[in-house]
C-alpha cells in the first residue's frame, strides 16, 4: 500500500470515527432531554423552507445552519430517505422506515421535538415535488399530504418560500447538475469543471411554464400559513432578505454564511452551446425578460 493510500485510509477512518462519536453524543443528548435531565423546550419557531429544485434552498439551509440559535435540516421528505444534512444524524436516522407511521408522526418525534433552550427556531426544506400528488414524493397519497399539512398548520409552522426570479438560469442550473451528477458543491472543495450543455428549446419553455404553474400552486396550498417570499438573487447579493428571514423566525440578526458554493460562475453564453438558438426561442415570449 502506498503512503498516499494509507493516508487516505486513515483520513476516512478518522472521519467515520468522528461521525460515530457525534452520533453517540446525539443519542445521549436526546435521552437526557426525554427524561427532563437537561434544559429543553418546544417554544421555538417551527418552520419550513419551500422551493423548487435549483432555487437556492440548499444554500439557505446551509446559511441558517450557521446561526447558533437555529437548527435547519435538509430534505426530510425526500422520496428515498430523509436527508438531514448533518452527517451524524444521517447515520442514525437516514432510513425511510422512520416515516412508515406517517409524516406527521415523524415530524413530531424527530423534528419538532424538545430541543435545548438556546435554540429559537427549528425547520427543514420541502421541495415542490415532495408534496406533489402523483409525483416523486415519499408520501403515500393525498390524504397523507393533507394530514401532514394540517399538523404543520396546527403547531404554527412558518413558511419561507424561496424563489429564483430568473427561470432561464434555474433551468440551466438543473441541466448542468443533471449532466455532472452533482447537485451540491461545498465551498472547501470548490468547482473547476467546464461543463457545457445543449438546450432543447421546447423542453426549456415547457419547464419554465411548469415552474410558474408550480409556484402558484404551492402559494395557494400554503396561503393559510404564516408566510414570506424571498429570492435566490437577493440572498446571493446579501440584501435585506437575510435579515428579513431572521426576524421572521424570531432569531437575533447576525451575519450568516453558506458552506455551499454556487455551481455556475460562468456566463450563460459560455455554458450553453446553442446560446443563439436559446435567445431566439425566448424572444417575443413572456420569458424574454430573462435574456441576459
Amino acid at each position: 500500500m502506498s503512503r498516499y493510500s494509507l493516508l487516505d485510509l486513515v483520513k476516512k477512518s478518522t472521519e467515520k470515527i468522528g461521525i460515530l462519536s457525534r452520533a453517540a453524543a446525539h443519542v445521549i443528548r436526546l435521552k437526557l432531554r426525554e427524561y427532563g435531565l437537561t434544559d429543553s423546550h418546544t417554544e421555538y419557531t417551527p418552520f419550513i423552507i419551500l422551493g423548487h429544485g435549483r432555487t437556492g434552498s440548499t444554500m439557505l439551509v446551509s446559511m441558517l445552519q450557521s446561526h447558533p440559535k437555529c437548527v435547519c435540516y435538509s430534505e426530510l421528505f425526500h422520496p428515498h430517505s430523509p436527508k438531514w444534512f448533518y452527517e451524524h444524524i444521517n447515520f442514525l436516522h437516514g432510513k425511510d422506515g422512520l416515516r412508515n407511521e406517517g409524516h406527521d408522526k415523524f415530524l413530531k418525534k424527530y423534528v419538532y421535538k424538545r430541543t435545548p433552550t438556546s435554540i429559537k427556531a427549528v425547520g427543514f426544506k420541502v421541495l415542490y415535488c415532495n408534496i406533489n400528488e402523483g409525483s416523486a414524493t415519499s408520501m403515500s397519497g393525498e390524504g397523507e399530504i393533507k394530514r401532514t399539512l394540517r399538523y404543520m398548520k396546527d403547531i404554527g409552522v412558518k413558511v419561507i418560500h424561496i424563489k429564483r426570479k430568473n427561470k432561464l438560469k434555474r433551468f440551466v442550473s438543473m441541466k448542468m447538475a443533471n449532466k455532472r451528477k452533482k447537485w451540491v458543491i461545498k465551498k472547501r472543495g470548490g468547482i473547476s469543471d467546464r461543463t457545457k450543455i445543449n438546450v432543447d428549446t421546447e423542453e426549456m419553455l415547457r419547464s419554465m411554464e411548469r415552474h410558474f404553474k408550480l409556484e402558484k400552486e404551492k402559494e395557494k396550498i400554503f396561503s393559510c400559513f404564516d408566510y414570506i417570499n424571498v429570492s435566490y438573487e437577493n440572498l446571493c447579493e446579501k440584501k435585506d432578505d437575510i435579515e428579513k428571514i431572521q426576524n421572521f423566525l424570531g432569531l437575533p440578526v447576525r451575519s450568516l454564511r453558506a458552506s455551499t458554493a454556487r455551481t455556475r460562475r460562468r456566463s450563460l453564453r459560455e455554458v450553453i452551446e446553442n446560446y443563439g438558438e436559446v435567445i431566439e426561442a425566448l424572444r417575443s415570449t413572456k420569458y424574454e425578460e430573462f435574456i441576459p
